[in-house]
């Protein structure tokens, strides 16, 4: 599997017209790294830098796999990067017989989707403003409630004073009445 990989590989480098080192750049993989996969002498591809490689010759890891399957039936002494040219070409012209019926399919299934979207962003929405009302609602209420209880506060604060006041009136009285008293009875 890692032969077919690695020829396959090569045959997709040379296709795209890029240089190793542009390959380098696009994949973080080393030169090394990637002419290692060409000659199979990675035991376990790391699959990730494989993807990263496919992408990066302008190819995809649909188009990867699929020539992987027929690769097994190509003769061992013929041209990857013809055979691999002839598979890609074959998928292009299927696509595109098979392509308007599926994008016909496509936009009623993107349609029915946006418009399951719209409804949930509708629901959403909704829900939304039933939370906000329901939040100015109760600030609302805290408000008034925090207003009730500092107007109490204040009666309070105001009953307080007075009783404090009556009663620094009633002992200055009774200071009053205890002085005249006592100089009325004490002195002859």
């Amino acid at each position: 599997m890692n032969d077919l990989l690695g020829k396959t590989a090569k045959a997709m480098y040379k296709l795209s017209g890029k240089t190793l080192q542009q390959l380098s750049d696009e994949t973080g993989k080393t030169v090394d790294c990637i002419n290692n996969l060409f000659y199979a002498r990675i035991q376990k591809p790391d699959m990730f830098g494989v993807a990263a490689f496919v992408e990066a010759t302008g190819y995809t890891m649909d188009q990867l796999m699929g020539f992987l399957k027929h690769a097994k039936k190509i003769p061992a002494g013929a041209d990857f990067t013809a055979e691999f040219t002839k598979y890609i070409d074959f998928v292009k012209d299927t696509e595109d017989f098979v392509n308007p019926a599926v994008n016909n399919l496509n936009e009623d299934m993107m349609e029915k989707l946006h418009e399951s979207y719209r409804e949930q962003i509708d629901q959403m929405q909704n829900s939304f403003t039933r939370l906000k009302n329901h939040y100015d609602h109760s600030v609302e209420q805290i408000k008034k409630t925090h207003a009730e209880m500092l107007e109490q506060q204040d009666r309070e604060i105001r009953r307080l004073r007075i009783e404090r006041l009556a009663l620094l009136v009633g002992v200055f009285l009774l200071s009053v009445a205890a002085v005249v008293f006592g100089c009325l009875y004490f002195i002859p």
